[in-house]
């Protein structure tokens, strides 16, 4: 498939059901109290059920790669700990650093990652994305954690840490999600139609709901803040760690893994965490809407280059 298709094909639907969500809401017809309703059951019902349903039909040999995950899992690790030192140096807001920290290192690899590499290595790959993305989502929600506690001036204390990933609802669908796929089991057709069917609404409806939130008048006040986050989302972070994969050896199918994390824009996910965390959600919006939006730009530009040199 054509890199340049590929990057508007993976993109454009997701602005079509923002703009969406946008319209209704100047219509009237999707007002503030609805959507924040909705965003609850977005982050504690359909987002956990997409991720299960995406596990349990995978198989462990799809997906067991332990130096993918190993070094997905440093590069969140090494991109949070960089975000943590530099934002507070540039950016004196509690709610916004938090923000702009969580749109540097939390990606939409749920959404783009996974058509990205459908694209580049095949269906039969798919299951080695999955599984990254099952064990960056409960190490991108501790972090969270750990990032709107630190912000919101609470003291951390590890069991309520611990007690808040236990809890979160992304992490019991990846738990679930591994559990069904490794013992085998399989479920009831009369289960795992509306499981799929459910998993299916996830995307398009927290796109929709995003879309209801955004302001443009608050896009002036937060210019700086957006373009720190998406030249550090989408050009920096990946221009060093892609590089480092690289030397490290990865080809192939690993490498549009690890590219389907590092290149793709701010998650939706960071949006509902900041919305429901105190953090602040209209930054978080924007950020998500116009790294959205950059990423056709520079997911092309990372294909072009990978492929170009016979990489991927």
């Amino acid at each position: 498939m054509n890199a340049l298709n590929l990057s508007f094909e993976v993109v454009t639907p997701i602005f079509i059901l923002i703009g969406l969500g946008f319209a209704l809401s100047k219509l009237g017809l999707l007002r503030q109290e609805s959507s924040s309703a909705m965003l609850k059951i977005i982050f504690t019902v359909l987002f956990p059920v997409m991720v299960f349903n995406n596990l349990q039909r995978a198989t462990v040999m799809q997906t067991l790669n332990l130096p993918v995950m190993l070094f997905v899992i440093g590069y969140v690790l090494a991109i949070f700990a960089i975000s943590m030192i530099i934002i507070p140096r540039i950016e004196k807001d509690n709610r916004k650093r938090s923000s702009m920290i969580q749109g540097i290192f939390r990606n939409n690899s749920l959404m783009l990652g996974i058509p990205i590499i459908t694209a580049l290595a095949g269906p039969e790959n798919v299951g080695l994305m999955t599984m990254v993305v099952a064990v960056v989502v409960p190490l991108y929600n501790a972090l969270g954690v750990v990032i709107m506690e630190v912000f919101g001036g609470q003291r951390i204390k590890l069991s309520a840490v611990l007690l808040s990933i236990i809890k979160n609802p992304l992490v019991i669908g990846s738990a679930l999600g591994i559990a069904v796929m490794v013992t085998g089991f399989k479920l009831p057709y009369i289960i795992e139609k509306p499981i799929a069917d459910i998993a299916k609404t996830a995307i398009p409806l927290a796109l929709i709901v995003l879309g209801s939130f955004i302001k443009f008048g608050a896009i002036k006040d937060s210019r700086k803040d957006i373009i720190v986050v998406t030249l550090s989302r989408l050009i920096i972070a990946p221009a060093f760690f892609i590089g480092a994969a690289i030397l490290l050896g990865f080809r192939g199918a690993e490498l549009a893994a690890i590219m389907g994390v590092i290149c793709a824009p701010t998650a939706v996910s960071a949006f509902v965490m900041a919305q429901q965390m105190g953090g602040d959600a209209d930054l978080s919006a924007n950020i998500v809407v116009f790294g959205t939006l950059f990423s056709a730009a520079t997911i092309f530009a990372w294909i072009f280059v990978l492929k170009y040199f016979a990489l991927i």
